[in-house]
């Protein structure tokens, strides 16, 4: 894996060591770890598809003494946002706060947005 930076985007490229063929399947999990972000009344956290790709799902974890009270999902190619209920909220055993969004067969070269506000 080789992270990297370009402009306010972080890029993240992963080598895999053999071969695949068409039709084979991996997973992707990644995981990131930010501390003193997100200080602003609205945030968001972008992620662009930019090869086909079957699932996507993004999971934020949000702290104990911050949960978000207001979610919407934006994709910004398709000018479309719909909010995200309490059904996408799930309180984990620690306090913290879970916000799930997942589709089947995102869009190629689709920017989905999880905008938050608290």
């Amino acid at each position: 894996m080789d992270p990297y930076r370009s402009g306010y985007k972080t890029y993240v490229l992963i080598s895999r060591r053999e071969v695949k063929n068409k039709g084979d399947l991996d997973e992707f999990n990644i995981e990131w770890s930010i501390r003193q972000g997100f200080l602003r009344r609205t945030e968001q956290w972008e992620t662009r598809v930019t090869h086909r790709t079957r699932r996507l799902k993004i999971n934020v974890v949000f702290p104990k003494s911050r949960p978000p009270w207001r979610i919407i999902m934006t994709e910004s190619n398709r000018q479309r946002s719909h909010h995200l209920g309490k059904d996408a909220q799930v309180e984990l055993p620690d306090g913290r706060w879970l916000v799930a969004w997942e589709t089947h067969k995102p869009r190629l070269y689709e920017n989905y947005i999880l905008q938050w506000k608290w």
